[in-house]
C-alpha cells in the first residue's frame, strides 16, 4: 500500500531524526521489508511527531500496513483514525471492523473500544448489552480505563447502560484497577474505604490509598490529606502545617476545596503565617461559599 512510496524513501533520510529519540535504521529497514511491529512503532513516530516531522497520513499509511498483517495494537489505532477521522477519512463502519479485528485477537484497548462502538451505535447497530459484555472482557483482560469505567458505572447505577448500583462490584474494580498503580482508582478506592462504601470502613486503608494517590499528583487525595491533618482525622493527629502543604498542593491543581481551606487558612494564620491578602486571593476563587463570602465581605472585598 505504501510501497514506492514511504518505503522507497532512503533509510538515511528517514532514520536522521528517527536517532534523536533512539531508533535505528534497524527499525525502518525492519519496516521496510515488511516487519509488522516495526511498521506499527515508525507509523506513530510519524504519527505524532516523535523525532521526526509529524504527519497524520503517513503516519496512518504505516500503521494501516501493519494491521493488515495482523497487529493488534495497530488495528486499534487504524480503528481510532477511522473513527475520529485523524489521518484519513472519518468512517465509524471501519473503525468499528477495525475494533472487531483486534478483540478477535484478545486485545484489552481493542475490546474496550468495540465495547463503545456497540454502546454508542458507532458504526454499528447500537446494542447496550453486547457492549456491556465486552466492557466487562475488556476489564477482565486488565484494561485499566474498562476496569474504572465498571466501578464508576456500579458505584451510582447508570441507566444508559442499564447497570444497577453495585458498591461491592464498584469497590472490586477500583481494587483492581488500583493494583496497577492508576491514581484516579486509588483516589477513589480511598473514598470507598473511608466511607465504608461497598467494603469495611477503614479510615487507615482510606489514607494509604490516598497518599498512594496523592504522591502520583492526584488533587483530590491531595486535599483529602490536608483534610485529614486539619482534623487531625483518625490515624493522623491534627498538624496545620502538613495540612497547608498538601492543600497549597491540591489548590495549585484547582482543587475547589483546597482553595477554600487556603482562604481559612490564611486568615487564621493555621500552618501559615495570617496573610489577609492570600485569604482574599483564595477565598475569591470560591466567593460562593458563605465562609468565603463572608471574609470577602467584612474586608470589603468585591
Amino acid at each position: 500500500m505504501i510501497k514506492n512510496f514511504l518505503l522507497a524513501l532512503s533509510i538515511s533520510a528517514l532514520s536522521i531524526n528517527l536517532y534523536a529519540v533512539e531508533y535505528t535504521k534497524d527499525l525502518v529497514a525492519k519496516a521496510q521489508k515488511g516487519d509488522a511491529q516495526a511498521q506499527y512503532e515508525v507509523g506513530q513516530l510519524i504519527y505524532h511527531g516523535k523525532g521526526i516531522a509529524k504527519d497524520k497520513n503517513t503516519g496512518f499509511a504505516w500503521m494501516l500496513e501493519s494491521a493488515e498483517q495482523g497487529y493488534a495494537p495497530a488495528q486499534v489505532s487504524v480503528g481510532e483514525s477511522y473513527h475520529w477521522g485523524i489521518g484519513t477519512e472519518k468512517n465509524r463502519t471501519k473503525a468499528f471492523e477495525w475494533f472487531q479485528k483486534a478483540s478477535a485477537q484478545k486485545s484489552p484497548k481493542g475490546t474496550y473500544e468495540l465495547s463503545v462502538a456497540y454502546t454508542l451505535g458507532a458504526g454499528v447497530q447500537k446494542n447496550i448489552n453486547k457492549g456491556n459484555q465486552l466492557l466487562l472482557q475488556s476489564a477482565e483482560l486488565g484494561y485499566v480505563p474498562a476496569m474504572v469505567y465498571l466501578a464508576q458505572a456500579y458505584r451510582t447505577g447508570e441507566s444508559e447502560s442499564n447497570t444497577e448500583k453495585d458498591l461491592k462490584k464498584s469497590f472490586y474494580w477500583y481494587d483492581k484497577a488500583a493494583s496497577t498503580g492508576d491514581k484516579d482508582a486509588m483516589s477513589n478506592l480511598g473514598v470507598m474505604y473511608e466511607e465504608g462504601s461497598g467494603t469495611t470502613q477503614d479510615n487507615t486503608q482510606a489514607l494509604k490509598y490516598y497518599l498512594a494517590a496523592a504522591k502520583k499528583g492526584e488533587s483530590l487525595s491531595q486535599f483529602n490529606i490536608c483534610r485529614f491533618y486539619f482534623y487531625g482525622t483518625h490515624p493522623l493527629k491534627q498538624d496545620y502545617e502538613s495540612a497547608f502543604k498538601w492543600c497549597n498542593a491540591a489548590a495549585k491543581q484547582d482543587d475547589y476545596y483546597a482553595k477554600l481551606f487556603l482562604g481559612r487558612m490564611y486568615a487564621q494564620g493555621l500552618g501559615v503565617k495570617k496573610d489577609k491578602t492570600m485569604a482574599i486571593k483564595w477565598y475569591k476563587q470560591v466567593s460562593e461559599e458563605d465562609e468565603a463570602a463572608e471574609y470577602l465581605a467584612a474586608n470589603k472585598v468585591k
